[in-house]
């Protein structure tokens, strides 16, 4: 029997996952924006990693405000990330 391997995923690929599936519900692509913050059991430097390459999105508005929550906002349909 032949077992196949899994390739798990990374904490960042999980984080990134994660906040595409709240940029994706219905009411974030109605609305074209979500709210999103670091989940207490994610990494800081993913969650760094995660805003710099959305903010280097020109069609993405990441806006930090308090307690480290995060406001993101769109043009298109969704981020191109």
């Amino acid at each position: 029997m032949s077992q196949h391997a899994v390739p798990l995923q990374t904490s960042y690929e999980h984080l990134f996952l994660r906040v595409l599936r709240q940029i994706n519900r219905p009411s974030s692509q109605l609305q074209r924006r979500t709210v999103i913050e670091r989940g207490p059991d994610e990494s800081l430097d993913d969650w760094d990693q995660l805003l710099c390459m959305l903010e280097e999105d020109e069609n993405v508005q990441v806006v930090r405000l308090d307690d480290g929550v995060v406001q993101l906002s769109w043009r298109n349909q969704h981020p191109t990330f």
